[in-house]
């Protein structure tokens, strides 16, 4: 599962670089990018969904039904890597001292990235759902 996240972690690595520059880095903490911003999340949802039913389509043809939790697991996996990333991006770009302050940005990260999962989980299992109900429905039982 935790492979399959890094796909969709791919198409917006470059996207959150400059988001994690604007919000923690900049002293104006504006963000110009959100045409830019806007394609990157079609792409992101896109790819979510893609990469979501081909490992449920893998799953269904070795025969395991229990493709649900998967699923939503496949689509959010990508929030571990963007927590992942954030933990790099502390350690090497940041210039954080003190507890409170370092304590400020996981929590808010970790928020960020609990969203992040959600959305892209639901995003997941809403593709597998369609792609399981088109594919069964397509079944012929004479």
């Amino acid at each position: 599962m935790l492979l399959s996240g890094l796909i969709p972690f791919a198409v917006i690595f470059i996207e959150l670089l400059f988001v994690f520059q604007s919000l923690w880095q900049n002293k104006s903490g504006f963000y110009y990018m959100f045409g830019f911003l806007a394609v990157v999340s079609v792409i992101l949802v896109v790819t979510i969904a893609e990469v979501t039913v081909v490992t449920i389509y893998v799953q269904l043809c070795s025969e395991n039904y229990h493709w649900w939790w998967q699923s939503f697991f496949v689509g959010g996996s990508s929030a571990v890597w963007v927590f992942l990333y954030s933990v790099w991006y502390y350690m090497f770009k940041l210039h954080i001292t003190g507890f409170v302050s370092s304590l400020l940005f996981f929590a808010y990260t970790f928020i960020a990235c609990c969203v992040y999962g959600l959305l892209t989980g639901t995003i997941g299992f809403l593709s597998a759902y369609a792609f399981v109900r088109r594919i069964y429905s397509a079944i012929k039982v004479d």
